[in-house]
């Protein structure tokens, strides 16, 4: 059995490397800190996240104060969680508060338009879809979903609505 923290949390590490985000929840739940940030409640953050425990991340969110929440890591799972839970509306406000922070979020950017287009905005779809990649940073595969080719058969799908 594993009693100290910092052996709960090497172990933890690894097994979020493996992709085993259930036995990070099990090993860190109720053991790691909330009220500030650190590395074990990130872990924590993202294994109930990864592990679909919406009710379990909702709770440990909850928990944590609200100077916390505001770092960008949080922030995404704030997201992460809505988007989980199907308050699409809830996760498209939340995203364009971050982009306001970091309009240069590829990924958020990508998330958002996704959103739109779940909420059926189409026309707003269509003003963040003619922002040129050279606008975000990111990875060049996912730069390259916001080169023209991409986006002309998003034109296309959008046209059909």
């Amino acid at each position: 059995m594993l009693t100290d923290f910092p052996t709960r949390f090497f172990v933890s590490e690894a097994l979020s490397q493996a992709g085993r985000p259930d036995d990070v929840v099990a090993l860190l739940s109720n053991v790691t800190a909330t009220n500030f940030d650190s590395p074990a409640l990130r872990l924590l953050v993202a294994a109930y996240a990864n592990s679909d425990r919406r009710s379990g991340l909702r709770s440990l969110l909850a928990e944590i104060p609200s100077e916390v929440l505001s770092r960008p890591f949080y922030r995404t799972a704030q997201i992460a969680l809505a988007i989980r839970i199907g308050d699409i509306p809830e996760a498209v406000r939340q995203i364009k508060d971050y982009l306001r922070v970091r309009p240069r979020d590829l990924q958020l950017q990508l998330q958002l338009m996704q959103g739109l287009f779940r909420q059926n905005e189409i026309e707003v779809l269509r003003d963040q879809a003619r922002r040129p990649a050279s606008d975000f940073d990111g990875s060049p595969d996912d730069l390259i979903k916001l080169e023209p080719q991409p986006i002309a058969s998003l034109h296309r799908e959008l046209s059909r609505h």
